[in-house]
């Protein structure tokens, strides 16, 4: 393949003078780069020549190399045709990174040009850097490119045309997302989720600017399940808390915000005070013959009733049976074991061992078909603990260790805090004071960082603790429980895994 230039003695002197005239900034250096597929050192040599003094000139309080730095952009951004300049502009507002989905939906109005090809000469330019993900490729931009071109966004007037446009593709993007946050494309979904959660959180910061509460609701409902295996439910609950009282606002955004409110009480204290709230939300999806959302607000109230211990079996039983009812009605497996893994609990807490197990396996299989982790590795779980219970330790830390490789594999802190706590009791029943010490205290750790609620119902390790303090190796327990609070959890969770 011939060169796209040749070093020659004629042109060696232009080369020597662009880098010079760059001053060795690096984004300087690559973008000049990129201009050299089409055309000549001496062509590049004097355009450089033309526009560096002119535009250096502007924003004289700007350090030489930031004037210098941007101007090179500039002169980068003015080779390019106006959609393509328009596009690069546009994606100034992602805070992070975007897919080809996402640029193709900023490209709204822009005369039927095609986003590949658009978004192609930007990547060609160096103003746009591309990688491979898991879902397809992802584009990103360097903070002083965006930094320039959402100045140039403001400059034309456009900056808040372009936030809106932003974020009402995370609207429907969330509505795409709903169906495969439950089965067997869920650890794809919440990888693409988590490297798009920042601009999430823009389109939420926009809409609550601009007073569009209901578009907040909007957005928010359908990644329940992603907001609760990543533990963002009480950021989320931050976010919508005042449109639960806002008359003003439908009865649908209301319910929603008051569900995500009392929700997030569920998942961060042991204290069923929430349940008049999530009462009413249940009248409300009831009303709207919402079964999705009866479902949700069943299932909560089940667990805010188990909170109560003993007293609150049978309120929460009778809500779970009507839940698993619903389970059936809509033909999904998923949900399925959700309520199963929930209503094993209710014969754990009533000392039926044997019906625990049995209601438990089927929740596995149930999980098991619906190919989705999270409920798979929550069945395996209490499995674990019926085995703890039985007495058949090996067996008890074979599931242990299956939940945890689980649920560290895509990145579920929660479930990593419970993979953890099961560990503990082997690793103390075992006679490991340390290890059990060590294994706990990277489990509060998570906890805390992430704000999640304590062990309580869904734990039983805290009775083997209760034994540990009373033996002459609580001080051992002590200070290994302390270093594993410093720990760096990835080294926890492989030592647990040994």
């Amino acid at each position: 393949m011939k060169p796209e230039f040749e070093l020659t003695d004629a042109n060696t002197a232009d080369v020597t003078a662009i880098v010079a005239t760059l001053d060795s900034v690096p984004l300087a250096l690559e973008l000049a780069a990129a201009r050299l597929r089409v055309l000549t050192p001496a062509a590049l040599s004097e355009r450089l020549g033309r526009a560096l003094p002119v535009l250096v000139g502007g924003a004289r309080d700007r350090p030489e190399r930031q004037r210098t730095l941007r101007a090179t952009i500039d002169w980068s951004a003015q080779l390019l045709r106006d959609p393509e300049r328009d596009l690069l502009l546009r994606l100034s507002v992602f805070r992070t990174g975007f897919a080809l989905d996402a640029a193709e939906w900023m490209c709204e109005g822009m005369d039927a040009e095609d986003a590949v090809d658009l978004l192609a000469t930007l990547v060609e330019s160096s103003l746009v850097q591309e990688q491979d993900r898991g879902f397809g490729p992802w584009f990103s931009m360097l903070a002083t490119v965006r930094e320039y071109a959402r100045d140039g966004l403001e400059r034309r007037g456009a900056l808040q045309t372009c936030e809106q446009r932003h974020a009402e593709f995370y609207t429907q993007f969330a509505a795409v997302a709903e169906p495969h946050l439950l089965g067997a494309e869920q650890g794809d979904w919440l990888a693409r989720l988590r490297d798009e959660f920042e601009d999430i959180r823009g389109a939420v910061d926009h809409f609550l600017a601009t007073g569009q509460g209901a578009a907040v609701a909007q957005l928010v409902w359908p990644l329940y399940w992603f907001w609760w295996i990543t533990g963002r439910i009480p950021e989320v609950r931050d976010w919508i808390a005042n449109l639960a009282d806002n008359d003003e606002l439908s009865d649908l955004t209301r319910a929603r915000a008051k569900f995500y409110v009392a929700g997030a009480a569920t998942w961060t204290q042991t204290d069923p005070s929430n349940i008049p709230d999530m009462v009413d939300c249940l009248a409300y999806f009831l009303r709207e013959h919402d079964l999705f959302g009866e479902f949700l607000a069943r299932l909560h109230i089940a667990i805010s009733e188990l909170f109560r211990g003993p007293s609150g079996v049978e309120a929460a039983d009778d809500q779970l049976q009507r839940a698993q009812a619903l389970a059936e009605e809509m033909h999904s497996p998923s949900l399925m074991a959700m309520v199963l893994v929930t209503r094993g609990q209710t014969f754990s807490i009533r000392g039926d061992v044997a019906k625990a197990k049995e209601i438990f396996e089927a929740s596995l299989d149930a999980a098991k078909s619906s190919g989705e982790a999270v409920l798979q590795y929550s069945a395996l779980y209490q499995l674990g603990w019926v085995q703890m219970r039985l007495g058949n330790h090996s067996t008890a830390q074979d599931y242990f260790v299956q939940e945890l490789l689980m649920s560290s594999a895509i990145g579920h802190e929660e479930g990593i805090a419970y993979g953890l706590e099961g560990l503990v009791a082997v690793a103390a029943v075992a006679g490991d004071v340390r290890r059990a010490g060590r294994l706990l205290g990277a489990a509060e750790d998570t906890r805390a960082r992430k704000g999640l609620l304590g062990p309580g119902w869904f734990s039983y390790h805290l009775q083997i603790l209760a034994q540990i303090e009373a033996t002459p190796a609580a001080d051992e327990f002590t200070i290994a429980r302390e270093q594993g609070r410093r720990a760096d959890i990835a080294e926890v969770v492989e030592e647990a895994l040994t």
